[in-house]
């Protein structure tokens, strides 16, 4: 009567009171038996969700640097011109120089895979293991671009190159007009400093963005309208990440927003992602202990990438610490 289908059967005869035989034919209740059926696994592995990467995406530029090295000349005064009385001796001046040093920060990653694992799972559970590496250190690059210290062999993000002028460290209030002040205040730095504004953004959590899209100004109506038409503020583009934290401050309810021209944040880089994977070599594991991949028959998957990150003028960016711009 249904031609050959378990589960309609087991229905039918369940509504025609025919419970046992019902009981005995389901496969829908493991105790009656369903236990028994195969489950298939699927060939796809559901990643999971992580922050976005911002800086490169805002428009930083890559710079090759091959020899692990490199020195910009950096122009920081200019010669003076200045109107004078006839024949009167004309005051000398010239430009003045400094320089940027950037050297390699090398980031790395090591993930030791079991071989069962692989060979029972196939060459999806491998990609997504070396997929997962990438991503992670691609996130710690990016973390390091924006709030990294220079400390510990790590690269010195915006945050710390920015000048002490043009970040805020007070936490500007949870109200329309102070956050209105402090944008435009932002801005108004990098402008005036004469910055191209090439590529120009902000980078801030997602959470901050809802929250300046949720102001309204005395007469209801959106304080910056441009948010919720354009992802806009000030017509520049916002990128969000939820590396940026939100947990700052004496209250712990203080996070970051930045703001640049980010033509002119420099990435040296290698060029190189070196990705490699071995089954006989060993690794030292979180206790000290060394581990031998080929005896303890594990695969391991490492990568490599090289780079540093600089400002080509400390001036094309701006910030400041805000409290309870969470919604």
């Amino acid at each position: 009567r249904t031609k050959g289908d378990r589960d309609k059967a087991a229905r039918l005869l369940e509504a025609e009171g025919h419970g046992a035989i019902s009981a005995a034919l389901s496969g829908a209740s493991e105790g009656a038996g369903g236990v028994t059926i195969p489950r298939p696994q699927a060939a796809e592995l559901i990643e999971m969700l992580r922050a976005r990467v911002v800086v490169r995406a805002s428009g930083a530029r890559t710079l090759p640097m091959p020899a692990g090295e490199m020195r910009h000349a950096k122009q920081v005064g200019s010669a003076v011109a200045a109107y004078a009385a006839e024949n009167a001796a004309i005051a000398p001046s010239q430009p003045s120089f400094d320089k940027i040093d950037q050297s390699f920060k090398k980031l790395v990653g090591m993930v030791p895979i079991g071989n069962s694992l692989l060979r029972h799972s196939g060459v999806a559970m491998a990609q997504l293991v070396r997929d997962d590496l990438l991503k992670v250190m691609a996130l710690r690059e990016d973390l390091a671009f924006l709030r990294g210290d220079g400390s510990a062999d790590t690269p010195k993000g915006l945050r710390h190159w920015m000048l002490p002028a043009n970040w805020s460290a007070a936490p500007v209030a949870a109200t329309p007009a102070a956050a209105e002040a402090a944008i435009r205040r932002a801005v108004s730095l990098v402008e005036d400093a004469d910055v191209g504004m090439v590529s120009p953004g902000w980078i801030m959590r997602a959470s901050t963005k809802n929250w300046l899209a949720s102001l309204k100004d005395p007469n209801g109506n959106p304080l910056f309208p441009s948010i919720g038409a354009s992802a806009q503020l000030m017509g520049f583009p916002i990128r969000t990440s939820s590396q940026i934290p939100d947990n700052l401050g004496a209250g712990g309810d203080e996070t970051e927003i930045y703001f640049g021209d980010f033509d002119e944040a420099m990435i040296g880089d290698s060029m190189a992602l070196v990705v490699g994977s071995s089954t006989d070599a060993s690794f030292v594991d979180g206790n000290g202990a060394t581990v031998s991949a080929f005896q303890n028959d594990l695969t391991l998957m490492r990568a490599i990438s090289e780079h540093d990150f600089a400002p080509a003028h400390d001036e094309a960016f701006a910030g400041f610490n805000a409290s309870g711009w969470t919604l």
